[in-house]
């Protein structure tokens, strides 16, 4: 099988453990419109959690990247995404790739221009911790941003996690559904999620040709899981982990 049908094989088996019974259903006396039905709710509950994670990352975020007892300017509203992307100062060195200079006047008015479009392979600095990339060893600080624990923790904990508070009133997304670890697939949908979040594009969408978010989201995800970078991952999901 390639990488993308083993993923899909490995997302199939998950699916399984999480709903008991629906592996029996799908494979007795199950009816190809049964079958389609339930593919049909899956995409619509899939869709409304990606919904709500993105609508609430959307409004933290901009609490996240305002300097410590200082303020944005121009201010950000929480609701929309007037603003925010390549125009802002702040949303805008979050978002520069690592082989753009975003203190260059040049590369920061071109961007803003749209003289230079990021592809979707060309990773934005809030991957890395601290905002520093270093080429030598481009593994340093690789998913382990500030803005990537957060929202981590927003999505999958509780947003009252996030500054280290436990007044959480119901479980979270992680409890819930019975996550016990961080993936590679997790870490890469809360990158996707952020990445949007900074953007000033309106909607998350799969056929955005300025963002491609889909090619972001796949390149990601196949560097991720790379036999090659094994080892790698494997200390990045200890960092997570612990």
């Amino acid at each position: 099988m390639s990488p993308s049908e083993r993923r899909d094989q490995e997302i199939f088996n998950q699916l399984m453990h999480i709903v008991p019974g629906l592996e029996d259903r799908l494979w007795g006396e199950c009816s190809s419109d049964d079958k389609k039905h339930i593919a049909d709710l899956l995409r619509k509950g899939a869709k409304g959690a990606r919904s709500d994670d993105m609508k609430g990352v959307k409004g933290a975020l901009v609490d996240w990247i305002t300097p410590p007892n200082g303020v944005l300017r121009p201010p950000l509203v929480r609701n929309t995404k007037n603003g925010r992307g390549f125009h802002h100062e702040e949303t805008g060195k979050y978002l520069c790739p690592t082989d753009y200079d975003w203190t260059d006047a040049n590369i920061k008015r071109k961007l803003r221009t749209g003289e230079l479009l990021p592809n979707g392979d060309q990773w934005p600095l809030f991957l890395f911790l601290s905002l520093k990339y270093n080429q030598d060893d481009p593994w340093e600080g690789f998913m382990r941003g500030l803005l990537l624990v957060q929202a981590f923790k927003f999505v999958f904990t509780s947003p009252s996690s996030v500054d280290g508070e436990a007044r959480a009133t119901r479980s979270g997304n992680a409890a819930i559904h019975g996550m016990k670890r961080v993936t590679a697939a997790s870490l890469v949908y809360i990158a996707t999620l952020v990445r949007h979040a900074l953007s000033s594009s309106a909607a998350l969408t799969t056929n955005d040709s300025v963002m491609q978010n889909e090619g972001f989201f796949q390149s990601l995800l196949s560097f991720l899981e790379d036999p090659q970078e094994k080892d790698e991952l494997d200390d990045l999901l200890k960092w997570w982990d612990g």
